[in-house]
């Protein structure tokens, strides 16, 4: 990723895609599913940006439909669990 993100640099904006995959891979790697969680929100906030840059309206759409479902997830798994169990 960040071989192919260093051949198509156009700016420092190109490289936010490469910070939110390479994030998110880590993030996967680790295995917790709260910092994958967390991590996907952080990640597709970056794509956020990169799209609204580029004008990808369509890209756009899909990762706000991602990160609304990570929010929801995060809600439903993390923040309403630990009130729960208090």
């Amino acid at each position: 990723m960040i071989f192919f993100s260093s051949l198509s640099y156009t700016g420092v904006i190109s490289f936010l895609p490469m910070i939110a995959v390479i994030l998110y891979s880590i993030a996967l790697w680790h295995g917790n599913l709260t910092v994958i969680r967390t991590t996907e929100i952080i990640s597709c906030s970056l794509y956020i940006l990169y799209n609204i840059k580029v004008l990808a309206i369509t890209g756009l759409i899909a990762t706000i439909i991602e990160l609304v479902g990570a929010i929801i997830t995060v809600y439903k798994f993390d923040i309403k669990k630990k009130k729960e169990n208090r």
